[in-house]
C-alpha cells in the first residue's frame, strides 16, 4: 500500500469475489459523491437496485466498501482517478485531437480555432464564479458535449472544459468518506443508465438533487468496461486494505 501508515483504511463490508470469465457479464462501479454520502444516499442506491425485477438473478452486488476522506486524501486517489481530465480543465483547447476538434465543430457550429474554448480553472476567474457554481450552473442538453472523456459546457460566451473538476476536487477531503458499490450484471450499460434514472428520481423526492440537476451530482457509475479498469483502480480493496490489482478485474483480465 501506499497510504500514510497512520491513515484510516478502507471499511470493506462486502469482498471482491474476483474476476467475472463470462464476456457477458458487466462489472459497474457506483460510488457516491462526498455531499450525499451516507445511510441515506447509499439505501437510495440499493433500493432501486433491489426493486429490479434482475436483482439476483442478472444483477448483484458483489462489493460494497466505505473509503475514508482520510485515506483518500492520503493516497491522491481522486487526482489520480482525475488525471487526464485535470490536464484538460488546466490546459483547455491545447490538448485536443483533430478528431476532438471536428466533433467541437459538428456539435456546437463554430469554428474550434477561434472559439473561446477555456480550461475550467481558467474559468473560474474569466467567469468570476466559485468552483460550486460552476459545477451547478444548468444548461441545455445542445449546450454539452462529451468527447473522449472529456466535457465541454457553454457557460455564456465561453466553451469550458470539464467544468466539474474544480468541485470534484474541492469536495474530497479528509473529512468526506465516500461509499463504493460494485454491480456485476447481464444488463447492458443502457439498461443500467435506465436504473440510474429512476435512483435520480428518488434523490430528487428525498430533496437530496434539484429537479434540473444531473445523477452526476449524487453519484458516479461506469459508463464503459475502461472505466470500469479506472473505477476498480481508484476504489476496490481487499478486506486488508490492499489495492486489488489491475488483472484481477473483470475486464482486464478479459
Amino acid at each position: 500500500m501506499d497510504s500514510h501508515a497512520g491513515a484510516a483504511k478502507p471499511q470493506v463490508l462486502v469482498p471482491y469475489p474476483g474476476p467475472e470469465t463470462d464476456p457477458g457479464i458487466q462489472d459497474i462501479f457506483v460510488y457516491m459523491r462526498p455531499e450525499t454520502n451516507g445511510v441515506v444516499g447509499e439505501r437510495e442506491v440499493l433500493k432501486v437496485v433491489e426493486e429490479c425485477p434482475q436483482y439476483k438473478i442478472d444483477l448483484h452486488l458483489v462489493y460494497l466498501a466505505n473509503i475514508p476522506g482520510e485515506f483518500i486524501a492520503s493516497n491522491h486517489i481522486v487526482e489520480r482517478h482525475y488525471a487526464v481530465k485535470m490536464s484538460f480543465a488546466v490546459h483547455g483547447k491545447h490538448l485536443f485531437t483533430e478528431r476532438m476538434k471536428e466533433r467541437f465543430r459538428d456539435h456546437f457550429g463554430t469554428d474550434f480555432e477561434t472559439a473561446p474554448v477555456i480550461g475550467a480553472f481558467e474559468a473560474l476567474d474569466r467567469l468570476n464564479v466559485r468552483a460550486e457554481e460552476l459545477f451547478s450552473q444548468w444548461v441545455d442538453e445542445p449546450d454539452i458535449l462529451v468527447v473522449d472523456g472529456q466535457t465541454v459546457k457553454r457557460v455564456g460566451a465561453f466553451f469550458v472544459v470539464n467544468y466539474d473538476i474544480p468541485a470534484l476536487i474541492h469536495k474530497n477531503n479528509r473529512n468526506t468518506d465516500i461509499a463504493v458499490m460494485l454491480f456485476r450484471t447481464r444488463m447492458g450499460y443502457e439498461d443500467f443508465l435506465s436504473l440510474t434514472s429512476k435512483m435520480r428520481r428518488g434523490f430528487i423526492e428525498r430533496g437530496m438533487l434539484g429537479t434540473q440537476s444531473s445523477v452526476s451530482r449524487v453519484f458516479h457509475y461506469s459508463k464503459s468496461p475502461v472505466e470500469q479498469i479506472l473505477d476498480g483502480l481508484g476504489y476496490l480493496y481487499s478486506p486488508r486494505a490492499d489495492r486489488v490489482p489491475m488483472r484481477e478485474l473483470s475486464f482486464a483480465a478479459f
